[in-house]
């Protein structure tokens, strides 16, 4: 196992590509790496897995999208694609019916004609959805999966541990400190 701690910090973007390339084989020969950044974006090139911690927290750990640094499907169910679905239709119905799909997760509108959701890597489960939106009459007219970048997940992770937060903290009436009292730290991947 190699531990690493910013280990592009002051690389030329040469050598940032090479660092890139080494740690890809060396994944490759079955090494593990554990590197902790606040660069998200050179982790893009070779992380599997990530583990995001905000004020020494976890918020989330996954494997990532199967596209993304070439993870197979070795990675196994926890790891999650977004996809993203536009109907010539109104959404009230096909959301309706995605809330009760036991595989989608955080569905959510994206202006009058899209919306996106998480499903874990099954292709099985994405072909069915798309043959029972159309069979059920919703006018799909695209179907996507969108590639998210580790900043774009780790964002999400922290926007919904707030999300979390806000919730309980209505429900308690307690207050913790907002992103402006306090700093803010990077997920290791």
């Amino acid at each position: 196992m190699l531990l690493l701690d910013e280990p592009a910090s002051g690389l030329d973007p040469e050598a940032r590509a090479d660092l890139a390339q080494l740690f890809t084989q060396l994944r490759q020969d079955g090494m593990s790496l554990l590197v902790s950044s606040h660069i998200l974006a050179e982790l893009d090139a070779y992380c599997t897995h990530m583990l995001a911690l905000n004020q020494g927290q976890v918020l989330e750990l996954r494997a990532l999208g199967s596209s993304l640094a070439g993870a197979t499907p070795k990675d196994g169910p926890q790891t999650r694609l977004h996809y993203r679905l536009q109907l010539r239709s109104s959404l009230e119905p096909a959301l309706q019916w995605l809330r009760q799909h036991p595989q989608v997760e955080d569905l959510t509108t994206v202006g009058a004609d899209r919306l996106e959701f998480f499903l874990h890597d099954d292709l099985d489960a994405m072909a069915t959805i798309i043959r029972e939106l159309v069979v059920g009459g919703h006018a799909l007219v695209a179907a996507e999966r969108i590639q998210e970048d580790l900043q774009a997940s780790y964002l999400r992770s922290l926007q919904k541990q707030r999300a979390g937060e806000n919730t309980a903290n209505e429900n308690t009436g307690s207050s913790k400190p907002t992103r402006d009292q306090t700093n803010s730290e990077a997920p290791a991947a």
